[in-house]
């Protein structure tokens, strides 16, 4: 039994539920204290003591790295090799992506040693200038070097100036390194040079952007000497206009001088014709004053008009 006015309790003290919904509480003041909650929005776990909010991390997503390119500066010069009739001795690839090796195979066994010559064959994207040695360059003993081919092939924008002077280069640097009298260029293997690709590599690198840069300078002074030469022309026009303008200003001078002249002269001749035209009047008036004179002398007696007077 139950005593009377009394509150029955359910299997669970109600100070319990007291102290739970305090530490509650208290973590909300917690966390609004330090910043991590709106002070108008609950944490969730007060609705919900046994559901927490789930984080989600956020990743930035960090950009791939640039990778370097195969070549380590752009260069004109696409492929250039050294080879001893048909056999590679030595060779360097700039731009693996122009194929312009695969024309080697195709060049060289048309290539004719029996006259050094300095050569351009036109490849549709490309040009291939080459250097062709022939035995009668060399003495007895360096007559292998009479089969090498100095190859080099170009994008066809840069001419003919630029890779020739590297293959005159190339072929000094190749002879210091290969002396003609102490090598058998004629029986080495294929790639037999191969020591010298460093050395290839360098100079189309080297030689390729130098150059480059020169032809820009050299074409930028071009433009500027052509704006020269066209200011220059325009000048001078303008002088001859000039010329011609003082000339017509002469002109112009001259006729003012012959139109005051003129009227000079037209006054003069007026006034000389005035003074004849005066002259002529006084003797037409004095031959008038004769006449007159003589007929009324018949009637009146002459010379004093006598009988006239005298009546």
């Amino acid at each position: 039994m139950t005593p009377r006015g009394s509150i029955p309790s359910f299997g669970s003290p109600p100070t319990t539920r007291t102290t739970e919904h305090h530490d509650r509480d208290s973590e909300h003041d917690t966390l609004l204290s330090r910043g991590l909650i709106s002070p108008t929005k609950k944490p969730a776990f007060l609705h919900s003591p046994k559901k927490h909010p789930r984080r989600t991390a956020e990743y930035r997503r960090i950009p791939p790295p640039v990778m370097a390119s195969s070549s380590s500066s752009s260069t004109p010069l696409f492929y250039a090799c050294i080879a001893h009739n048909t056999t590679v001795l030595t060779e360097h690839t700039a731009s693996a992506s122009s194929n312009a090796s695969s024309l080697v195979s195709l060049v060289l066994p048309r290539l004719e040693h029996n006259t050094s010559a300095h050569k351009t064959i036109d490849q549709a994207k490309f040009y291939i200038h080459c250097i062709v040695k022939s035995p009668a360059d060399f003495s007895a003993s360096q007559a292998s070097a009479g089969g090498l081919t100095f190859l080099v092939i170009a994008d066809r924008g840069i001419g003919q100036r630029i890779p020739f002077g590297f293959l005159t280069k190339l072929e000094n640097k190749f002879f210091a390194e290969f002396e003609p009298g102490e090598t058998d260029f004629a029986h080495l293997p294929p790639y037999g040079c191969a020591s010298f690709n460093g050395a290839l590599k360098r100079m189309m690198i080297d030689h390729g952007s130098e150059r480059v840069q020169q032809d820009a300078i050299n074409t930028a002074k071009a433009e500027i000497d052509g704006v020269r030469e066209i200011m220059t022309e325009n000048i001078e026009r303008v002088l001859e206009r000039g010329e011609h303008m003082s000339v017509l200003v002469d002109k112009t001078g001259r006729l003012g001088e012959n139109a005051r002249d003129f009227r000079v002269r037209s006054r003069t001749l007026k006034r000389r014709m005035w003074w004849k035209n005066v002259k002529l009047m006084v003797l037409l008036c004095l031959v008038v004053i004769f006449l007159i004179y003589l007929f009324v002398g018949f009637g009146c007696g002459l010379p004093a008009w006598g009988r006239c007077l005298g009546h």
